[in-house]
C-alpha cells in the first residue's frame, strides 16, 4: 500500500540515493496525557497539525490539505530571508494504532522521500506515541529531523494536555 502511494505522489526521476550511514532512522517517543482519539485526530487533520509541529530555523510553517492526492497534506515553510520550501506529505492509516507519513520535499532539484510511522498505545490515563523516521538522506538531515521531531512532539503533549481555563463571569 505505501509503495504504490509513493509511486503516485511525483515522478521518481531526481530522486537521490538514500544516505547509508548507520543512523539513517531517527526516533522519538513521548507520553501524553490526552484521549487516544485526539491524539490521532491532531497527526492525521492537516489543519491541525500546524498547531503543533515546528521546525528548526523556521519563521514560521503553515500546513494545508493537498488535493492531489488523498489523505495528501502540504507544509509550507518559511524562514527569514528565504525562498520559502514546501514538503508533501500523505497521511495513511496502516493499522488501528499507527499511522504513516510519505514525506517528500526537494532540495537542489533533487526529490527526497522518506516515511515517518506514528504508533499510539494507549493506557488507563495517557498514551505513548513512538514516532520512527526511515530513510534519511545525510547526517545533517538525520541531526535535523531528530530535533524538529523532539520538539514537534514536545509541543504536541502541550497542547494535548492543556486544559482551557473557564472563564469567570461575575
Amino acid at each position: 500500500m505505501i509503495g504504490e502511494h509513493q509511486v503516485d505522489l511525483r515522478d521518481r526521476s531526481n530522486t537521490r540515493t538514500r544516505f547509508n550511514g548507520a543512523s539513517s532512522l531517527v526516533r522519538v517517543s513521548v507520553a501524553i496525557q490526552a484521549e487516544w482519539a485526539r491524539i490521532l485526530n491532531a497527526l492525521m487533520v492537516p489543519e491541525y497539525m500546524d498547531l503543533w509541529l515546528t521546525m528548526p530555523g523556521t519563521e514560521r510553517l503553515e500546513c494545508c490539505p493537498e488535493q492531489r492526492f488523498a489523505g495528501g497534506f502540504r507544509i509550507d515553510i518559511f524562514a527569514d530571508g528565504r525562498e520559502p520550501k514546501t514538503i508533501y506529505g500523505s497521511c495513511l492509516r496502516t493499522r488501528q494504532n499507527e499511522i504513516s507519513y510519505l514525506w517528500e520535499r526537494t532540495h537542489g532539484g533533487n526529490t527526497a522521500r522518506s516515511v515517518v510511522k506514528l504508533r499510539l498505545r494507549s493506557g488507563p490515563r495517557r498514551c505513548s506515541l513512538q514516532l520512527k523516521h526511515h530513510g534519511l538522506w545525510s547526517q545533517n538531515e538525520v541531526e535535523w529531523y531528530s530535533r524538529m521531531w523532539q520538539e514537534s512532539l514536545e509541543r504536541l503533549r502541550d497542547v494535548m494536555e492543556s486544559i482551557p481555563r473557564r472563564v469567570e463571569q461575575s
